[in-house]
């Protein structure tokens, strides 16, 4: 991911990443890394599926959050200086992404990057 520019002195306090995609079937599982190596926990992003979807719908998916430190270890200046990414291990036949976003919560007003 490119750098961000969280303020120094703050504390990071949750992680997300959301992912938007065409055609979301079954679970699929997100990991984050640095420097291209795997870090903390799995979590899984789930099939969103509100009855109504078709082979042509895009939903937003999301794992971790404003409380979920799942990569303990990471800084801010790992996201500061672009270290952080995250890998997707897809479970099911198809899956194309339109947009990505890691969401990084911190104890600041407005309190997100």
């Amino acid at each position: 991911f490119p750098p961000f520019g969280i303020p120094a002195g703050r504390t990071i306090s949750g992680i997300e990443v959301r992912v938007n995609y065409v055609s979301p079937s079954g679970s699929n599982t997100v990991q984050l890394t640095k420097g291209g190596t795997l870090v903390g926990d799995t979590r899984t992003i789930a099939e969103v599926n509100n009855g109504n979807n078709t082979a042509a719908d895009t939903v937003w998916v999301s794992a971790g959050g404003a409380a979920d430190l799942w990569a303990a270890g990471l800084t801010l200046a790992d996201f500061n200086n672009g270290d952080v990414g995250f890998r997707i291990l897809q479970n099911a036949n198809t899956f194309c992404i339109d947009a990505v976003e890691i969401i990084v919560h911190h104890g600041s007003p407005g309190g997100i990057h």
